[in-house]
């Protein structure tokens, strides 16, 4: 079976995983925008026209996966079902939902689990107008990169720095144990099944400048503990033979390696002024 590979982060792009925005975005509101990780709020309509645009550009050249289309075909095995729905039972334990997860539709299942599921209201919270969700939206499921990255042919899974996006990590680690379009050697970091505060990893602190080298940021999102454990499962299993950690300044323009530096070909990148130093020659 083929497996996934990545030994460079400008090598030809043959594949691509992907989520276009959907109804999720719609829970983002004035009120609860911090609470889901945004600064300000961006229209469905906006966001699905850009991430249209984006995915025809990337459809020229590569093979682009949707999330929630991987999800509704592996879930019509009974083993990825029953694996989603085990571990979604431990973040949300619920006898009756447990039920209706096993009744319904792998479509029902996905649509649940990334636009999200109300709660019904108890007197108090319905007299309020206070509205909960079962499993919350997924509005950053957009940022696919964040929550699954590959060294190599090993996978890993995110451990996502705020609880609010735990759930994405659940649906990456379903696609990497049983979709074969995600076939690999194995998960080196396991985010899905790490709860400890102080141990957190999202993907855009993760670079794969060579198949034996690794670019790492200690960021907001990342810290050194999970830094420490994923360079120590990469040296033992993945081929990587060095790692270069850069700490990340503490402001919100960087949250992400990513967003400070960005390799384009062997010996050019891009980065921001204002986070970095030195000189070219």
């Amino acid at each position: 079976m083929p497996q996934i590979r990545v030994t460079s982060e400008i090598g030809p792009l043959q594949a691509v995983l992907v989520h276009t925005p959907g109804l999720e975005l719609e829970a983002v509101t004035p009120a609860n925008k911090e609470d889901y990780l945004y600064d300000d709020l961006i229209g469905l309509e906006v966001s699905a026209r850009e991430h249209a645009r984006l995915k025809a550009v990337l459809q020229r050249f590569a093979t682009v996966y949707e999330v929630s289309d991987l999800l509704a075909e592996v879930l019509e095995e009974r083993p990825a079902r029953e694996h989603l729905i085990a571990r979604t039972l431990d973040v949300v334990p619920s006898e009756p939902l447990a039920q209706q997860l096993a009744e319904l539709a792998p479509r029902a299942i996905v649509k649940m689990l990334i636009e999200g599921t109300e709660e019904e209201p108890g007197p108090i919270a319905g007299a309020l107008n206070e509205t909960g969700f079962v499993f919350p939206p997924l509005p950053n499921l957009f940022f696919p990169r964040d929550i699954g990255m590959v060294i190599g042919s090993h996978a890993v899974v995110g451990s996502m720095r705020y609880r609010i996006r735990w759930t994405e990590e659940l649906l990456i680690k379903t696609l990497f144990a049983f979709h074969p379009a995600l076939a690999n050697r194995g998960i080196l970091y396991d985010g899905a099944e790490e709860r400890r505060d102080n141990y957190t990893l999202e993907g855009g602190d993760v670079h794969v400048l060579r198949e034996d080298l690794l670019l790492l940021g200690f960021s907001e999102r990342s810290s050194p503990g999970a830094l420490d454990v994923l360079s120590d499962v990469a040296f033992a299993k993945a081929g990587v033979h060095d790692v270069i950690v850069v700490i990340m300044p503490a402001n919100p323009t960087a949250i992400h390696l990513d967003m400070l530096f960005t390799q384009i070909d062997r010996e050019l990148c891009l980065v921001y002024p204002p986070a970095s130093s030195g000189r070219s020659g």
